[in-house]
């Protein structure tokens, strides 16, 4: 496995980049850069588009564009879009490790038999806001896990 430096975060908030006219984005897997490729760059890549319809600061972004699509090496990645969904069990898990208070645990069991658990688990936390904040740090710890995951599929562990 080989070891790169790369910004999980930025990497957790790639899997979830909304693309829909927005364009791609690519791992670099030598430094581990992550680069966000407009759709109307990728257009004129494909000779789809001319350069000439751009405005100057997109320009900028042409050569790495043209170097992402003439890569043979696979040296650039397309960073697919995931989501992370929470199931019950995470839920559960979260309530046994975080919450000693019975009578809290039994309201948020209770959010599990809802039709939206996670909402009504999310509704429930709204009045405890340290207990709201631990769970948006096991989501945070459960993405960050997703994207090690991802990486040790390339080859890659994040340093």
């Amino acid at each position: 496995m080989r070891k790169i430096h790369i910004d999980l975060e930025l990497l957790v908030q790639s899997f979830t980049f909304d693309d829909e006219g927005l364009g791609k984005e690519y791992l670099n897997t030598n430094n581990g850069d992550i680069i966000n490729i407009p759709d109307d760059i990728e257009k004129v890549v494909l000779g789809e588009l001319s350069e000439d319809n751009l405005p100057d600061w997109k320009k900028d972004l042409l050569e790495d564009a043209y170097i992402i699509g003439a890569d043979i090496e696979n040296r650039y990645v397309l960073i697919p879009k995931l989501e992370t969904t929470f199931s019950n069990e995470d839920i559960k898990y979260f309530i046994l490790k975080n919450i000693s208070d019975s009578n809290l645990s039994a309201t948020l069991f209770k959010t599990l038999e809802d039709d939206n658990p996670i909402k009504s688990f999310k509704y429930a936390l709204s009045n405890y806001p340290q207990i709201l904040d631990a769970w948006y740090d096991y989501e945070d710890s459960k993405r960050i896990e997703q994207a090690n995951e991802w990486l040790k599929t390339l080859g890659l562990k994040a340093i």
